[in-house]
């Protein structure tokens, strides 16, 4: 994480979540290490001779990253079915993005979002058109959602999870926050 500060020579501590972690100062931007662990509603804390400022901040937890490429065919990438992801541990509310670009020799793109037994759509995430020039697509999971990815098979007990799946687009990055 990069943010600006003032007087940052008289910073003498970074917590994230009350734990220290490593920071670096480059004139007036601080470069901090944020741990996986971080997500929504993190504690930033800046400490600079025993006067302390704590701030909120939410980050995006990096599920997958890649190169996945859709053409006319409607590939499905199920990196994150089948147990490959723990889709217990996310919460209703939690917004999934994902990361792309478009081809450009094409003016129709699409993407779903489903779950990997039967490629269905999610229930409540429609399968979507993408705009030309948009590089992401965002939608909050609810519970019904949720159910549907934490559904398990009977033959391995593995949780079903996501498969996204779409035309024209090269898939780069899945982020909850």
């Amino acid at each position: 994480m990069i943010v600006e500060v003032a007087n940052g020579e008289l910073l003498t501590e970074v917590k994230i979540n009350g734990v220290t972690v490593t920071h670096t100062l480059e004139g007036n931007q601080l470069k901090i290490q944020v741990p996986a662990t971080a997500g929504a509603n993190t504690s930033l804390e800046l400490i600079s001779s025993g006067v302390s400022a704590t701030y909120t901040v939410s980050f995006a937890k990096v599920i997958w990253t890649g190169s996945f490429v859709t053409t006319s065919a409607w590939e499905g990438n199920q990196d994150l079915g089948w147990g490959n992801y723990d889709w217990s541990s996310v919460q209703p509310g939690t917004i999934i993005t994902i990361y792309y670009t478009l081809n450009q020799a094409v003016t129709d793109w699409q993407l779903k979002l489903g779950c990997a037994n039967g490629w269905a759509e999610l229930p409540t995430i429609p399968s979507q058109s993408l705009e030309a020039g948009s590089t992401k697509f965002s939608a909050t999971l609810n519970e019904e959602d949720l159910e549907v990815l934490r559904r398990r098979s009977p033959d391995d007990n593995k949780m079903y999870g996501l498969v996204v799946s779409g035309c024209n687009f090269t898939m780069t990055k899945v982020t909850l926050k």
